[in-house]
């Protein structure tokens, strides 16, 4: 669980703009980041202050060139 910061690393297999988006259990957007253009095999990594938010679970969307990717976490005080 989370209580502060959590940290985002990723590493795009294709070129292109990514965008992190973070939503509550009931699909409400918290947040969005856009991190502009991500160069394929090249790692990222986004340190995300979760310090505001309530005490519950989460959802971390990652839209990069070729794909979407989805995870839960939990924060926890």
């Amino acid at each position: 669980p989370a209580s502060d910061n959590i940290t985002l690393s990723f590493i795009p297999s294709a070129t292109g703009v990514s965008i992190v988006k973070v939503f509550t259990i009931d699909g409400r957007k918290v947040i969005e980041f856009n991190n502009g253009v991500a160069e394929a095999g090249k790692q990222y990594t986004r340190k995300i202050d979760v310090s505001k938010y309530k005490n519950g679970v989460y959802l971390i969307q990652l839209l990069s060139a070729d794909k979407v990717t989805v995870r839960k976490f939990v924060v926890a005080r």
